[in-house]
Parts: C-alpha cells; structure tokens; sequence
C-alpha cells in the first residue's frame, strides 16, 4: 500500500536516497521521472547513470565500472527492501541499458488510488509541501493581470491573468495562503495620452460616452482616445508637449485635470471588473502607481546619502553597472518617480499590509531586464525583501495574422477573443446530433469559449511566445480546453447512465456511496478481484500520477506541465470508452466485477479532470 500523505514519486525519490545512503553515495536527490512509454514502466530513474559519472569527476574510489553495473546494484538493494519492508505498491523493478532503473506498480496499487480518489474527491491532489515549518501556511503574495487604465485589456493580458490565477490556484493546492494582488499604472505618459485623445473626441462627438451605454462600449472609446494621443505625441511637437503638460499636472494631482483622471480611471475599472468576472477570479487588493509613486520617491531620496542612488542632471539614478546591469532612472528630471521607484514603493507597501514570505510578480518578458535593475536596487536597501521576491516572464501573444499594438489601435482586445471563440463554439454545437436549448447553448458556449482561451494560454510554457490559433482552442478534438471538458461530460454521462452520479458537494449522498461499494476492490497482498487490461492500466496509471503532477507544477510554476497531463489522460479515457463496454452486464459476477472496476476507473477520471481544470482556472460541463 502506498504511504499516507506522499505521492508516489516522493516515495520513491527517498527509496532510493535512501538505497544510495546505505551504499556509501549520502546526500543524493535522485530524479524520478514517468516515462511517456508504459513499458519503460511506471516510475523511471537514471541515478546510476548521474551518480557514477559525478563519483567519476571526484576522482572517488567505486567498484562500479558501468552505470548499468551500478544500476543492478541499486535494483538488488530495492528487491531486499521490498521482501524486508513489505513495499506493497512494488511489482518488478527492471534495469535496461545503459543503466535506467524502470519501477513498475502492482495492479493494486493502482486500484487502490482509483479508491483513493472516490474517497478524497475535490482533495485528491493536494499536498502540503507548502506548509509553513512553523506549521501554518506559507504566505504568498502573486501579482498578475496588471493592465492599466485608460488602455485596452488585449490578448497579453489574458495569458497574466490566465498564468496568474492558476499559479495561485495550484499554489494553494499545495498549501499556500495566496493573496492575489492587481498593480495598475493609473498614472504616466499612456493617461496624458488618452485624456488628450479624449479631449479630442469629445470636442468631436461631445455625447459619445453617453452613447456608451455599457462598460464595454465606454473602454473602447477610451482605447480610441489613447491610439489617437499616441499617434498625435509622435507626429506633432505642438501636441507632443501638451500632452507632456498634461503627464506633469497628473502627477501634481493638479484639480483642473482631476475630475477627467477620476472618470476615466473609474470607466476602465469598471470594465475590467466584467472581464474578471468571466475569467473566475478575484483579487484581494488593487494597487496603483498613483499611490505608491510617494511611497518610491521618498524611499530613493532617502538613499543618495549612503550612495544607492545618485543625482545625475537632474534626475536620480541607479548605477547597474555595480551589480553587473544598466543604470536606469529612478525619479525623472521632471520630479516624478518612474516606474522603478513605484515598483519599490510597492513592495514595501505590499509587504507591510501583508507579511509576506513570497511575492511572485508576472509581467511580459520584456520587462526582465528592467526588473533586474529594480530589484538590485531593492537589495541594497532591503535585501530580506528583495530574497522573498521572485519575477516570473511570460512571452508575447500574437494572433496567427501577425503583431499587436495600442498605439496605433490594432489591438486584439481579451474579450473579442472570448466573444469569436464563442460564436465558434456556437457554430460547433449547432451543427451537433444533440438537441440544446438556448440557455444549455449560451451556458456551454460561454464556458467553452473561457477554456478554449485560458488552455490555449496555458498549455505553453510561460517564457515561450504564442501564436494563438483560434480554430484549434476551439476544438473539441485534439489538445484544447472544450477537448477536456467534452471528455469530462463523456464521463458523467456515462456515470448518469448507470444511477451513479455525484458530485464534489455531496458527500454523503447515496449515488456517491454507490460508486464506492460496486467499486470495491481488494488491494491486499499484491491481489486484486479485476486484473486490468492495457488500456485500463493507462488510464489507471495516469490517474495514480495526478499528485506528482501537481507537485511538478508548483515546483516549476508550470501550469503547461498539468496540461499535458490532462490531454494525456483525457486521451487514455477516451481510447478505454472507444474500446471497451463500461456499463457491462450483471449476468455473472465476473461481468459485474469488471464494470465495477471500469465505473471506478471512469468516475475516477471525471474527479481528477475536474480538480486538474478547477487548478487551470477552468470551469466543467455536465454535457457538450
């Protein structure tokens, strides 16, 4: 049987570390991997192959000559301990050139998670690595979506918020307290930019915002406003300096420019309050560049004498240089701090409204070097804040046709993405043999359209570039969102059919208790009732692996990674339900047994889609 609050792949890593000890190689973390081909076995290690070599360049005495010598060593030792220590969970170890060591599970073993997460269900997955050693949570502080009033909310900051919310979601997984923070740049050169394009607009069309009767339509002429300014500051030196005039009365919180500042702050917040809330997430404080700006100021004034910063024409800088970077300007000649005194202003006032022990920031990759610059800086005059802090890149989102930019208005704006994969949807399900209602279409299209997205977003690593193709997120075959919850609505319907149907809010309820006796399988001694069949064992096998996943995952913050274990276990399902009766028959006992085991298998699969997708930040359906 497995151990009680480890994931497989832990147990397995201290196996071996421990192997490794009592071999005469102490403190060594092996890596433990799953192999993509099942006959490479359930857990793979090439710690002979990494320690021998390592023993090698120490010049240390070993009586090993080959990895794979080594690798039959350390697969005797795990046999002894398995005949001494009862590993229930062990079947066969195997040794292959030049010196893998292949661990295979028992097939009860596996069932047995299969019971494990009928019994945990919403929890199943979840850890506690992330535990405080004090023994209460490690309190995280995750800054991410970030878009700034008086702009557009475009396709860049779906993939933040995407990324943010669900590194959030699988930090508390595994037993953070997270606080979910959104900085706002309510003040520089894009808001002198856009209330002079306002201005502008409305000297043309003085009832167009009145016309806007609704948030959305409000933003986009705000996104108007800022195109035209951002044009008009490069074209014309007349208009270049008004805008200039109109940056410093904002930062001077000058009252003749107060009322338009306000309104038009409050028109883009009130749009991205609508966008938040179709993306499912919530944040715990909203911070602004207008009120943290004293904050860094006074913070950099305060550290010219003891040389941090230096005055420099007029301007007070950070020489980079003396941390092996570039000198950049912390308050600008005009007076007013710049975007790397606020970002020290507010971590200090992040980290006095929440004591932090991690602050996680997400920005474009662009923004890297610039953050290196920042944070060397905060590291002479806070070095414990600045340890807690860790910057995390994104790449670039484009659409398939090419580059994005506000400047000259074409933007790709979040929700005209969510709105077209929407109709695309629509146009799936119309075109589908089940009859929907109008409230089931709107209700799926909506949900699908948010997967297809978040998933398209998320199924890349972070620092890589997306070209985001619409026609494939939209799918409901191949690796997209609606392709995970078509398969998950597959196995509630199968489910439904066989009276066994529940959910992760009822418990107690007699259809969940079902499952739970027809799926009663000995995992004693190696022995099961059912023995399972190749395309059982895979998906029973990718069902075992979802708490390595997670720990990966969190590990890693690479929500990429839990995507392609989905796909992968969607995949499994779906080649078991194409191959395979489920539902079975109750003439012979054998043939009960069997559904038994396959009704298991299935409900097991629907809870860990459901928890994988809730750590995606996305939502599932009962039927497509």
């Amino acid at each position: 049987m497995m151990e009680t609050g480890k994931n497989m792949k832990q147990q397995i890593v201290e196996l071996v570390k421990e192997i490794l000890g009592e071999m005469g190689v102490p403190d060594v973390v092996p890596e433990v991997e799953v192999p993509e081909d099942a006959s490479h076995g359930d857990y793979s290690t090439n710690v002979a192959m990494t320690v021998l070599r390592e023993l090698r360049t120490q010049n240390s005495m070993t009586k090993y000559k080959t990895p794979l010598e080594f690798a039959v060593a350390i697969k005797e030792k795990i046999i002894r301990h398995q005949k001494t220590s009862k590993l229930g969970w062990l079947d066969r170890v195997e040794v292959v050139p030049p010196g893998f060591i292949n661990v295979f599970l028992t097939e009860a073993s596996l069932i047995s998670r299969l019971q494990e997460v009928l019994k945990e269900k919403e929890h199943y997955g979840r850890l506690r690595v992330g535990s405080h050693r004090g023994g209460g949570k490690q309190k995280t502080m995750v800054e991410f979506a970030d878009p700034n009033p008086f702009k557009e909310f475009h396709i860049g900051h779906l993939r933040n918020i995407a990324l943010g919310e669900s590194f959030s979601r699988i930090l508390e997984a595994i037993g953070h307290e997270v606080r979910r923070a959104n900085y706002q740049g309510d003040v520089g050169m894009h808001v002198a930019k856009s209330i002079w394009g306002l201005r502008e607009i409305l000297s043309e069309k003085p009832d167009v915002l009145v016309a806007a009767n609704n948030p959305r339509a409000k933003a986009a002429v705000l996104g108007q406003a800022y195109a035209r300014g951002a044009q008009a500051y490069e074209k014309s030196e007349k208009d270049k300096q008004e805008i200039m005039e109109l940056n410093r009365k904002i930062y001077a919180q000058d009252p003749t420019i107060a009322e338009e500042w306000r309104e038009g702050r409050q028109i883009s917040l009130d749009y991205f309050d609508t966008l938040y809330g179709r993306l499912g997430t919530t944040f715990w404080r909203f911070y602004f560049e207008s009120e943290v700006a004293p904050i860094g100021k006074k913070i950099v004034f305060e550290h010219i004498k003891d040389k941090v910063f230096e005055e420099s024409d007029g301007a007070v800088i950070y020489r980079g240089e003396k941390a092996g970077l570039h000198t950049r300007v912390f308050v600008a000649k005009e007076g007013y701090a710049t975007y790397e005194a606020k970002d020290m202003g507010l971590a200090i006032l992040k980290y006095k409204e929440y004591p932090y022990e991690r602050s996680i920031i997400m920005t474009g990759n662009e923004q890297s070097e610039y953050f290196k610059v920042m944070l060397a800086a905060l590291r002479e005059i806070q070095p414990d804040l600045e340890a807690k802090t860790r910057h995390i890149p994104f790449g670039m989102v484009n659409l398939t046709t090419g580059k994005m930019s506000s400047r000259t208005g074409q933007v790709v704006t979040a929700e005209w993405l969510i709105d077209e994969a929407k109709k695309r949807i629509y146009i799936i399900l119309q075109k589908s043999a089940t009859k929907y209602t109008k409230v089931q279409q709107d209700e799926i299209a909506e949900k699908a359209a948010v997967a297809a997205v978040k998933y398209a977003m998320l199924k890349v690593g972070a620092a890589s570039d997306i070209a985001f193709d619409l026609a494939k997120s939209v799918s409901f075959e191949g690796d997209s969102g609606p392709y995970l919850q078509y398969t998950y609505a597959r196995a509630k319907s199968v489910l439904r059919k066989a009276g066994m149907d529940y959910s992760s809010s009822e418990a107690s309820s007699p259809s969940r208790e079902g499952i739970k006796e027809r799926s009663r399988l000995r995992s004693n001694d190696n022995d099961s009732v059912a023995s399972l069949n190749s395309e059982e064992r895979s998906v029973a096998r990718s069902i075992g692996q979802f708490p390595d996943v997670v720990a990966a995952a969190a590990a890693n913050f690479a929500p990429n990674t839990l995507c392609t274990y989905l796909f992968q276990l969607a995949q499994a399902f779906n080649l078991f339900y194409a191959k395979h009766t489920i539902l079975g028959s109750s003439d012979s006992s054998e043939r009960s047994d069997q559904a038994s085991l396959r009704l298991a298998l299935t409900a097991a699969t629907a809870q860990v889609l459901t928890n994988g997708l809730y750590l995606l930040g996305i939502e599932t359906l009962e039927q497509m």
